[in-house]
């Protein structure tokens, strides 16, 4: 299977120039793309409402399975147990991944599916 990775400021330039009329993206893309051009303010969001009953999705880090590879799995698995329940880092998570008016649910899956791994 071939698949294309575009960058999601690209889409959004695209967009702001009249190539393309709407984007459906995850807010947390179109955030970022939208916060690094300075065009937030420009922007209008709608919500599509998602699937109550779907599971929420985490997100994941990945590297080549070699012996590097799991190293620095390991080494950034550390690091994320050592700064996931610090007030700095879920400001920068706030920041980039939590939907405005979901912020309420967001961090009670954070509190059980992410605070409480373990390994």
């Amino acid at each position: 299977m071939n698949t294309i990775s575009v960058d999601k400021g690209y889409l959004l330039g695209m967009m702001l120039k009249g190539r393309v009329d709407y984007l459906i993206e995850y807010p947390v893309s179109v955030n970022y793309a939208a916060k690094k051009m300075g065009v937030w303010n420009d922007l209008a969001m709608l919500t599509i409402e998602e699937d109550g009953h779907a599971p929420p999705i985490r997100e994941a880090i990945r590297c080549l399975d070699t012996k590097w590879g799991r190293k620095v799995i390991k080494k950034v698995n550390t690091i994320l147990r050592k700064i996931r329940p610090e007030p700095g880092y879920r400001n920068i998570v706030k920041e980039w991944a939590v939907t405005p008016g979901k912020e309420k649910e967001y961090w009670e899956i954070y509190k059980e599916q992410i605070l409480n791994i373990e390994k």
